[in-house]
């Protein structure tokens, strides 16, 4: 009997390696690496078994479902969206794909979502949370080191944390999940390499805020403080169920005044709840495998039966995708249509906007106000010194840095270039045109 490990070659997001990486630590060893997105292929010689932890989001192609009959899975952690990239439902899941699943429960889902969805298929199951939660803490790395990791974060966060960064004495580490393209030409060893270098930089900090869930979950299974950010218009974080309560949580709007207004925040220790997630992680792993080892091995689907389930989830593919490029066509065809409405009314926008622009005084008046606006923003014991500073800078006619990128007529006249105006600020002399 062989041992295996799942990974995704082709994958550019750093949290399928730290997948891969935490379910090869459960393994008793790894005889041989398996590629996620092509299960259904013969992984080793004729005759010979091989058993690996599946979890993850393992049908990201539903073609290349069920895996090979030489595979003997344990699944656990794993991942099922309602649809995929396509727009393929689950629902479509019939047959010898969802017989698959059936004869190797129970499956241990990754988050609540999924328990529901294997409920309706009628798929044994049970909650067991991300393979990730077992990741240990590197013992050679100190603790609360003096600085933070902002992971994928918004710009903006990443700016208002840079207003206090010297005076909290917490440089930050910009960091991203997101691989470089050469990391697809890069071997398994090389790729879990990377993961490796990134847990020992995420287990120094004082603290991580992100919005990358297994970044999240690799920092509560070190005990490291996190903070998760969400935008609060279109995501919802109880899509993680149960792994939301894991963590501190924050939309990002919310984050972004909190650190505008107070300065630099300071990041609770996590609720803790995840040694129980641990444990039964880990226990499953280890039950998972040795059953595996002894139990007589599945018997192998109809080869014909295979072949149909994957041609017919290769022609809901093509019908979703037709679909959906329809209608970006649609959308598409709309937005054209809006921008050349407003083409024909640009000129009248236009001269409308060249009084404004050339009005005597208008850039000292706007300079005044983006002076104010700036300086709302700082402490109250700030602004005195720094509304000098400014007036000493102006009759001397000189730039003042803090306000150059938020020129109130730089951004006005900016805008106006994206539409083919001129760049230069207008004047009386030099109006637009």
């Amino acid at each position: 009997m062989r041992y295996g490990v799942i990974w995704h070659p082709a994958s550019h997001n750093l949290g399928d390696d730290l997948q891969a990486l935490a379910a090869g630590r459960l393994l008793p060893r790894i005889d041989t690496v398996l590629d996620g997105e092509r299960l259904d292929e013969a992984p080793g010689e004729p005759g010979e078994d091989i058993i690996t932890l599946m979890g993850g989001h393992a049908m990201r192609r539903k073609y290349h479902w069920p895996p090979h009959p030489s595979l003997r899975p344990v699944c656990l952690g794993l991942h099922l969206s309602r649809e995929d990239a396509w727009g393929c439902p689950m629902e479509v899941m019939e047959g010898v794909g969802l017989d698959y699943l059936r004869a190797h429960g129970p499956v241990g889902c990754r988050d609540d979502a999924t328990a529901d969805l294997l409920d309706g298929l009628g798929v044994e199951h049970y909650v067991s949370c991300c393979l990730t939660l077992t990741l240990d803490r590197p013992g050679d790395v100190a603790r609360k080191q003096r600085y933070v990791c902002c992971v994928d974060i918004p710009d903006k966060a990443v700016e208002e944390l840079r207003r206090y960064e010297k005076v909290a004495r917490m440089p930050l580490r910009v960091m991203t999940h997101q691989l470089p393209p050469e990391a697809a030409r890069e071997s398994f060893q090389e790729r879990m390499a990377r993961a490796e270098e990134t847990l020992r930089v995420y287990a120094g900090a004082s603290w991580v805020v992100t919005r990358r869930l297994h970044c999240a979950l690799a920092c509560v299974a070190m005990e490291v403080p996190v903070l998760f950010l969400y935008n609060s218009g279109y995501e919802d974080v109880r899509r993680f169920s149960p792994m939301d309560g894991l963590f501190s949580v924050a939309a990002v709007e919310d984050f972004i005044s909190s650190v505008h207004r107070n300065g630099f925040p300071a990041l609770a220790e996590n609720p803790g709840k995840y040694l129980a997630w641990r444990r039964l992680l880990r226990e499953k792993a280890q039950e998972g495998l040795r059953r595996a080892a002894e139990l007589p091995a599945s018997p192998a689907p109809d080869p014909a039966a295979v072949a149909a389930w994957q041609r017919r989830m290769l022609v809901e593919m093509a019908k979703c995708a037709a679909e959906k490029i329809d209608r970006l066509e649609k959308e598409q065809y709309d937005l054209i249509h809006d921008k050349f409405g407003l083409l024909l009314t640009e000129d009248s926008v236009k001269a409308r906007i060249q009084d404004c622009l050339t009005q005597p005084g208008l850039e000292d008046d706007l300079r005044r106000f983006t002076a104010r606006r700036y300086l709302a923003t700082l402490p109250w014991w700030k602004r005195g010194s720094t509304k000098r500073r400014f007036k000493r800078l102006y009759r001397a006619r000189k730039p003042v840095e803090e306000l150059e990128e938020r020129d109130v007529l730089t951004l006005i006249t900016g805008q106006l270039a994206r539409l083919g105006w001129p760049t230069d600020k207008p004047t009386k002399e030099n109006p637009p045109t």
